[in-house]
């Protein structure tokens, strides 16, 4: 029996592109499925990128950028009225709103969307988009809007404390009726001035009096009042309407969804039913963002009780439950007496001497939950060990079977700095740790009220861990994203919590986390005897995260040798056999940025795709496809992940290095900085004789640096001798360098 090899056909490329056999049915359908996220589904801050983008495209609008191709998809895409039914207004540029060509470009463009529902986003001085959106052309096409996105913000009166420095935002598009409106992110930015007392604050503030009213009103029930009240409201039904549409957010939006509201103070302003006689529909929502709204524990979960569909939620809490009896809780606080509110109850509670335990709320749908702790007096709290948190009562009196993403926030709170050595032991020992824990403390107070001993304080792992391992017990749920931006949280404590969350797959940690300062990449690239990831082993993205820089957020970085040792040691050499990863360095061009801000490698991300390929960076562009690549940032960029990158490639100029002859290989230098090290140096050399004496220290310091860039490339070009690695040094933008 004779055996016949196996004959491969060659591939050919075909003689013409495929995507020209599509009807411009589809290919209109494909046109809308690439709309950017920034323009597709706008968040306040998405803008930025969006305009940076566009501006580095030299268009005005994504239909244009499409028409760039070729004809026939420039003739697709401008006459689509899908396409045209994404808009974002750039209202910062205050200039180019002077000419008189705007508004007639803003006409023509919202003209051509025909009837489509709008996604509207718009950026900008909080006065000039509220004008803005009251005027023609914005003003005759808000009833269709779908979608809303106002990022607002407002410039600080630094000594005038008598004129309020709000705008009245809401109500949102005051006489017009929205009756496709589903989504709305409204950022009001009303606390990066000194004075907050106009606009949003008088809306507020009557709410909370309406509500107040009305738990009069039910107090009084059927005593001798009733009749005078019922006359009386007959008496003032139209000047009550009047008043009710002025309260409203919207005056009318039935098929809301979806409300976020970012950046104000309330000031002891909110109660559970603000936004409900602000005109929501409590049944309905879905996405509640309330970042900025601070209540008892007993309030928000009387508050989610009202809301069966919830999804998405994230709420400010209080530090420790001791702090319901403060200041902003007395009188003035967020509820009056006689409201009928959960506060109003725990005070009676208290004071009678029971103590209620209730069931455990459950929301069956809620799939994202992001918790935010303020610093009191920006000074870091010692609260007693014994503190009941708000965030642990929070999460011990829930049930969410669908939660996968939890999200972090807070400054006030520290781990007990404990020695590394025992994190290892940790999953092991922590039952004991926890059972003898209260004996520690009470020995420790012991101490302290005889003055031997400093007073003990409340640590993450006594709050944070249990209860969190607690709720993924009872409810049955595997949390696969996790955000931090917990600065005082030390390395031990993030290990306790990762090692509770073996299904993990998205990390993100902001830069100045103590536990950052560790050996992080170290922890997460450890492996156990057998040759197994210790610890998430089904992570797919990291994400180190320098941008927010402020008292608490230092900018900080990670020396890119320890991230090349990262990515050998989690992902070795022939740990996969059937597909490469993808490692991109995006340098930056702006040598005078990198002298003033080099200090090592800046912040980064660290990504894997859902198959375990290790990629360096998985950076989302704007068409929904995955550029793989590791990027290192300035810190400037809030989330890499929004980055515009569809015409990377255009620009990436062939560099002098790439000498392999491998079509996966690319390098692109356009200041030159990625030649070989020898023949940099030698011009540098050169270009010191030659010049004047005077500027040789400032040409030798630049010299250093580039050697440095340069060493750095040798390090990432080793990792490209390797067989699964695909190297890949690309051109320069704005925001992304190392």
């Amino acid at each position: 029996m004779s055996s016949h090899s196996a004959v491969i056909p060659r591939f050919r490329p075909p003689s013409h592109d495929m995507i020209n056999r599509l009807s411009n049915e589809i290919l209109e359908l494909i046109f809308s499925f690439s709309v950017p996220p920034s323009l597709r589904e706008p968040v306040p801050g998405s803008g930025a990128n969006l305009v940076y983008y566009m501006d580095r495209a030299g268009v005005l609008d994504y239909p244009t950028l499409l028409a760039l191709v070729c004809r026939r998809w420039g003739a697709v895409a401008l006459s689509s009225q899908n396409m045209y039914s994404f808009l974002f207004v750039d209202a910062e540029d205050e200039s180019a709103l002077e000419f008189k060509q705007a508004m007639a470009y803003y006409a023509a463009y919202l003209a051509r969307s025909g009837s489509r529902p709008l996604t509207l986003s718009i950026r900008g001085l909080q006065d000039t988009c509220i004008n803005l959106l009251a005027a023609a052309p914005f003003r005759d096409h808000l009833a269709r809007l779908k979608w809303a996105c106002i990022d607002t913000y407002v410039r600080e009166l630094m000594c005038n404390f008598e004129e309020p420095n709000g705008y009245d935002v809401f109500p949102l598009f005051p006489g017009v009726e929205t009756p496709v409106l589903e989504t709305v992110h409204v950022d009001l930015a009303e606390d990066q001035g000194m004075a907050t007392f106009g606009g949003t604050y008088h809306l507020f503030r009557r709410l909370k009096q309406a509500v107040e009213d009305d738990a009069r009103k039910d107090d009084m029930g059927g005593k001798d009042g009733t009749h005078e009240s019922n006359t009386s409201e007959a008496g003032a039904g139209e000047d009550t309407a009047s008043a009710d549409d002025n309260s409203k957010i919207l005056r009318h939006a039935p098929r809301l969804l979806s409300f976020s509201m970012d950046k104000f103070d309330f000031e002891g302003l909110w109660t559970p039913l603000s936004l409900k006689k602000a005109g929501l529909d409590y049944a309905m929502l879905t996405c509640l963002r309330l970042s900025y709204v601070q209540l008892r524990v007993a309030d928000w979960l009387e508050f989610l009780a009202k809301l069966p569909l919830l999804e998405v939620f994230s709420c400010r809490l209080l530090d420790a439950e001791n702090e319901e009896e403060g200041p902003e809780h007395s009188e003035g606080g967020s509820n009056g007496p006689g409201d009928g509110s959960a506060q109003s109850r725990g005070k009676d509670e208290q004071a009678s001497g029971e103590e209620e335990q209730p069931r455990p709320l459950t929301l069956p749908y809620l799939t994202e939950l992001s918790l935010f702790s303020d610093l009191v007096d920006n000074v870091l709290c010692t609260y007693p060990p014994d503190a009941r948190t708000g965030t642990g009562k929070f999460l011990d009196s829930l049930v969410l079977p669908s939660l996968r993403a939890f999200a972090f926030k807070t400054d006030s709170f520290q781990s007990d700095f404990a020695s590394d050595s025992d994190i290892d032991d940790e999953d092991q020992s922590v039952t004991a740790n926890r059972k003898s824990a209260t004996a520690d403390d009470e020995n420790a107070a012991a101490k302290y009220e005889d003055g031997a001993a400093e007073k003990p304080c409340m640590t993450y792992d006594k709050f944070l861990l249990p209860a969190l391992r607690g709720l993924i017990q009872r409810s049955g749920c595997e949390v696969q994203a996790l955000t931090f931006d917990v600065t005082y949280m030390d390395l031990r404590d993030l290990v306790r919590i990762l090692r509770i969350l073996p299904e993990l797959r998205a990390l993100h940690l902001d830069l100045s986390m103590v536990a950052c300062e560790d050996d992080l990449l170290e922890r997460l690239a450890r492996r156990s005897a057998a040759g197994e990831l210790d610890l998430v082993p089904k992570l797919t993205h990291l994400v180190l995260d320098n941008y927010e820089r402020d008292l608490h957020h230092p900018q900080r970085s990670v020396p890119l040798r320890e991230l090349l040792w990262f990515i050998g040691e989690r992902w070795p050499a022939g740990w996969t056999d059937w597909q490469i990863a993808s490692v991109r360095v995006v340098v930056k061009e702006d040598m005078e940025e990198l002298e003033a801000e080099w200090d090592g490698a800046e912040g980064y991300e660290e990504v894997a795709d859902d198959e375990g390929v290790a990629n360096e960076d998985a950076v989302m562009n704007d068409e929904g496809v995955v550029d793989e690549e590791q990027v290192v940032d300035d810190g400037e960029a809030s989330d890499v992940e929004e980055v515009m990158e569809e015409e990377e490639g255009p620009n990436d100029e062939e560099g002098p290095n790439d000498q392999e002859g491998s079509d996966d290989e690319e390098v692109s230098d356009e200041e030159g900085l990625l030649d070989e090290g020898a023949s940099e140096e030698e011009e540098a050399s050169e270009e010191e004789e030659a010049s004047n004496e005077e500027e040789a220290p400032v040409d030798a310091e630049e010299a250093g640096r580039q050697s440095l860039l340069v060493e750095l490339i040798e390090d990432l070009r080793s990792l490209r001798a390797r067989g699964d690695i695909d190297l890949v040094v690309g051109g320069s933008t704005a925001e992304l360098y190392c």
